[in-house]
């Protein structure tokens, strides 16, 4: 009986493991399955190298305790390292680390040595580690491992579709081989990109698979081992018009790996509420923009545009319909170019920008159009014009700055590619002023440029 818990455990949990409310599910499994029988003695360490400022005091705080910020205190042993052992039963625990400095303040960090790690669900993480059969194990399935090699970097951290592309969220863990490894239960097809002290970078594994990004680059993509096809999903039930719940179960299809699935539910959506209430129904809408995101996740970006093109001919002043035509500007840009398709779209982008960030991300796809025609006095006159309109950084959110930074950045490029190096260096070096980070891309790589203008004189 105990093996077929076991068996029963190991295939439910490739089944929960990238769920959204995977970790609350994955307990109470394993708690079953163990009956409070097994429990294993976990030590969770913390090296005095690893911290910058030496605590006062370190504690763990996780599911086993409720997430008590001082009931598991961590013994210090003087030189080396803070432990405490806790004994835990057959489940996947969670954990952060807290520490106290000289003024009594706590600060919660992740376990730095630890490559295992989940969505706190608050834009942050969590470790884990796992017990089974009443032991410490190191269980893979359902974790995807990413691995980078930089013996001299301070941070690498990992960021994707499945995290909206948030920088930090999931660093990865520095070994004593120069390596550095996270371990994150996430469902393919996924795309990705490491940061290396804030540059971005595709997976140095040229067996992994490149997809562009809609930006003139590329991310590195994983893709699904096994794909459905909407054809073969038959929607037997009754899909209700006007229920938004419907678009909850697409969504759910979709991050679960579930592509078949997610577009013949969004196209089920699609028609019953045109026929219901017309083409441009805001359900109607948001499920094609629901089809569009799930095409584009999977790679399928033809699929995507003829979304896309739909939402844009709909005439809706919609946050589906914008995104639509962003998407399409950067489609006819980067995917499949055509100038003329391209800058029409990109026009109609700009003219309806629903704020500063948009309009930014709008102006400087035009600024790559007039720069890849050859048009660069067009270049810095687009981006001068947009310039004089937009408000200075300064209270602005750290979305704007990083955007407004991309701007003074390409019009530094075009006036570098005229050999105009004063004002080059003037607008680069505004890039970085105004960056909302000294250690943002946009930051370094106009830094780089500096150098080279120096160097030129």
């Amino acid at each position: 009986m105990w093996t077929l818990r076991c068996l029963a455990a190991v295939f439910w949990w490739d089944r929960l493991a990238t769920c959204r409310n995977a970790r609350l599910a994955i307990i109470v499994l394993f708690a079953a399955v163990a009956a409070g029988t097994a429990r294993a003695a976990v030590t969770f360490e913390l090296s005095h190298d690893r911290m910058t400022t030496q605590p006062a005091a370190v504690f763990v705080a996780g599911s086993f305790n409720n997430w008590s910020t001082s009931a598991t205190e961590m013994a210090c042993d003087g030189t080396t390292a803070w432990r405490a052992t806790v004994s835990l039963p057959d489940g996947r625990h969670f954990y952060k680390f807290v520490w106290v400095d000289a003024a009594g303040q706590r600060h919660t960090i992740n376990d730095p040595a630890s490559p295992f790690l989940s969505d706190d669900g608050s834009n942050g993480a969590n470790n884990f580690v796992d017990v089974l059969n009443g032991e410490r194990v190191a269980l893979t399935t359902g974790l995807e491992k990413f691995e980078w090699t930089a013996p001299t970097a301070k941070w690498v951290s990992v960021a994707g579709d499945f995290n909206s592309w948030l920088v930090g969220q999931f660093q990865l863990a520095r070994q004593s081989d120069g390596k550095w490894i996270a371990c994150l239960p996430l469902r393919r097809p996924l795309a990705y990109k490491f940061i290396i002290d804030g540059l971005w970078k595709i997976d140095a594994d040229a067996k992994v698979e490149k997809v562009p990004n809609g930006f003139g680059a590329y991310n590195s993509f994983r893709p699904a081992a096994v794909v459905s096809s909407p054809a073969d999903v038959m929607i037997k039930r009754t899909v209700a018009a006007g229920d938004t719940h419907e678009l909850d179960l697409v969504t759910s299809h979709a991050a679960s790996g579930e592509y078949g699935q997610a577009i013949a539910l969004a196209r089920k959506i699609a028609e019953v509420n045109a026929a219901a209430s017309g083409t441009t129904a805001p359900l109607v809408l948001r499920a094609l923009d629901l089809e569009a995101a799930a095409h584009k996740r999977w790679n399928r970006l033809d699929d995507a545009a003829q979304c896309w093109l739909r939402l844009a001919e709909s005439d809706a002043d919609t946050s589906e319909t914008f995104r639509a035509i962003a998407e399409l500007a950067a489609y006819y840009f980067y995917v499949h170019p055509d100038n003329k398709l391209a800058r029409r779209v990109n026009e109609i982008a700009i003219a309806r920008a629903p704020n500063n960030v948009e309009l930014i991300r709008a102006v400087v796809h035009l600024i790559n159009l007039n720069l890849r025609e050859g048009r660069v006095d067009d270049a810095v006159s687009v981006a001068d014009r947009a310039l004089a309109k937009l408000p200075d950084p300064s209270g602005q959110s750290k979305e704007y700055a990083g955007e407004l930074s991309e701007l003074w950045f390409m019009k530094a490029a075009a006036h570098n590619r005229l050999r105009q190096l004063d004002k080059a260096r003037a607008a680069f070096q505004k890039a970085i002023e105004v960056s909302p980070s000294p250690d943002s891309q946009n930051a370094q790589r106009a830094r780089e440029w500096l150098e080279k203008i120096a160097a030129r004189r």
